[in-house]
């Protein structure tokens, strides 16, 4: 969706194109959609590279392919949607959709605490993750990180600098 987002925004600002509103809703609701698919493609191979298969399954067939079916209910296919239009959208969102997004929110957002407890307190990755890539402050400032900012973000994540 994303390629399909720099593709009509371009011609659309260059020629002052104004969207519909709701295409526009519509538009953010996908990219994020879209967003949320391409994180869990990354994480289920992840940890299936760290050897955890279980969460790997939990990501694919749970919640990425709940995501798809949205995906194909709005646009006809599962991937390559083509949906994006100069203008707008090739078709408004069909009766139910809406419903069946919130479901997916809502469904999401309750698996979350079990989704980060089956990665982040999985024995395997824990073991294969744990004590690496520690870096110095300097190091961060060298390789182009703000210090303050570098160091927020890498305690928030719970890594350790030294």
């Amino acid at each position: 969706m994303f390629t399909e987002a720099i593709t009509v925004n371009a011609p659309e600002f260059l020629e002052n194109i104004q969207i519909p509103q709701r295409a526009s809703y519509i538009r953010v609701i996908m990219l994020e959609l879209s967003r949320i698919a391409s994180h869990l493609l990354w994480l289920g191979p992840y940890m299936a590279e760290l050897g955890a298969q279980a969460p790997f399954f939990y990501i694919f067939t749970r919640l990425r392919g709940s995501s798809y079916d949205l995906f194909e209910a709005a646009t006809g296919m599962r991937m390559m949607h083509n949906y994006f239009r100069i203008g707008g959208v090739a078709a408004d969102l069909p009766y139910g959709w809406i419903d069946k997004c919130l479901d997916f929110c809502d469904y999401f957002l309750r698996g979350v605490v079990e989704y980060q407890q089956l990665v982040t307190q999985n024995p395997i990755f824990l073991e294969r993750v744990e004590g690496v890539g520690f870096i110095s402050g300097e190091e961060a400032v060298n390789w182009g990180s703000y210090r303050d900012r570098c160091y927020e973000l890498l305690e928030y994540n719970g890594i350790f600098v030294k």
